[in-house]
């Protein structure tokens, strides 16, 4: 073979082998095109499903959460319901038992009032009322839901010295002396414990005032005596003595 013959045959082998890389270089190329468009294909579509899944989670929530809210409104709106069935069973009890009684002085009094408590509060809310109208001078009302509560037979916690005074202060507002004083009276038959003792002072100081109103001094002068020796240091017997101090200065000068 001839010098020419074989750089020919070199040549046109090293320009196969070229032609042979460069397509395997560009086949590679291609699938590797292929393979990252797959990836990001697959990461699109996995994106996807897992944001479907998220909003699906929310839209559960949301449902979940409008359900409860419904849910505890029926329930409160039941509760509401049965508190005032049972506001208004204690209200038409308390009522019966209160008319029952025709000879006290309470009965009588609050069947001449027009003012009927409201049935579908129940105690606690009522005394909120109750207390209302008392700061707002509006007596008639206080006095007679203050009578009611403190005259309920089986709930005791209204029936303390507060109350008491509370509801003989409101009749003595409207000049029902009467029943002030009976109101007053239950205030004393208290404990004389902390929570009771403070009321109790004006108790007597109050039943002092309804004598005096009476033209009964000699009772008068009892209630402020029995207030000195129950209550010697209180706001009430401060009261007292500045008053019998300014009324020996206004004798003295007289004389």
């Amino acid at each position: 073979m001839s010098v020419i013959a074989l750089t020919a045959f070199i040549l046109g082998i090293y320009g196969y082998n070229r032609a042979k890389a460069r397509r395997a270089a560009a086949e590679g190329q291609v699938v590797a095109s292929k393979s990252i468009f797959q990836v990001y294909k697959d990461a699109w579509v996995s994106t996807n499903d897992k944001a479907a899944e998220i909003q699906h989670a929310l839209e559960d929530n949301e449902r979940l959460r409008n359900e409860n809210a419904n849910l505890r409104v029926k329930i409160e709106n039941l509760q509401f319901e049965n508190q005032k069935k049972e506001a208004s069973s204690i209200t038409t009890e308390a009522g019966k038992k209160i008319a029952n009684e025709a000879g006290s002085k309470v009965a009588r009094t609050l069947a001449s009032v027009s003012y009927q408590p409201p049935a579908n509060l129940l105690p606690s809310q009522l005394y909120t009322l109750g207390v209302t109208y008392f700061k707002a001078h509006e007596d008639e009302k206080a006095g007679v839901i203050f009578s009611f509560l403190t005259g309920l037979e089986d709930n005791s916690a209204f029936r303390n010295a507060r109350n008491f005074v509370m509801t003989g202060v409101a009749w003595y507002r409207l000049n029902n002396y009467e029943m002030a004083d009976h109101y007053f009276d239950l205030a004393l038959q208290q404990p004389d414990d902390s929570e009771n003792v403070r009321y109790q002072a004006q108790a007597r100081l109050w039943r002092s005032l309804i004598a005096q109103h009476a033209g009964k001094k000699t009772e008068a002068q009892y209630w402020l005596k029995d207030l000195l020796d129950h209550h010697p240091h209180s706001r009430e017997a401060a009261w007292v003595n500045s008053g019998a101090q300014e009324a020996e200065r206004a004798t003295a000068s007289n004389d």
